[in-house]
């Protein structure tokens, strides 16, 4: 029953959805795919749907992080993180060999593992 996942969807990944998507899972995918089938998908999906909606966030290593409020800030252009959106970023960071200051100020972007954390385990 297509209300039951979604449901469980909801449960699951309700804090997620409030930080990144106003509290409102993406409809459009999930009508695509059904209920179900975005349950299973959405934990592997959710960095580029998040993009779909504007926010920038990359994962680096294990962690995500939401840098779409830095976007202005970065050194090296925004370009750079918008293109890496939704992706997992960690070789193209360590290839550039940023300072320690630079990871140092990544630190105020993480997202809490408690937001994805449902979306990465089953």
């Amino acid at each position: 029953d297509q209300s039951l996942w979604e449901d469980l969807f909801r449960a699951r990944y309700a804090p997620l959805l409030a930080r990144l998507f106003g509290g409102e899972p993406p409809r459009a995918a999930a009508a695509e795919a059904g209920w179900r089938a975005f349950y299973y998908a959405f934990r592997r999906s959710w960095p580029a749907l998040a993009a779909e909606r504007g926010h920038v966030v990359l994962q680096l290593g294990d962690q995500y992080y939401d840098v779409t409020t830095y976007l202005d800030d970065h050194p090296g252009g925004p370009e750079y993180l918008s293109d890496a959106a939704g992706t997992d970023a960690t070789g193209a960071f360590d290839a550039v060999g940023h300072s320690v200051r630079a990871r140092e100020l990544l630190r105020q972007f993480v997202l809490p593992e408690e937001l994805f954390s449902a979306a990465d385990g089953e």
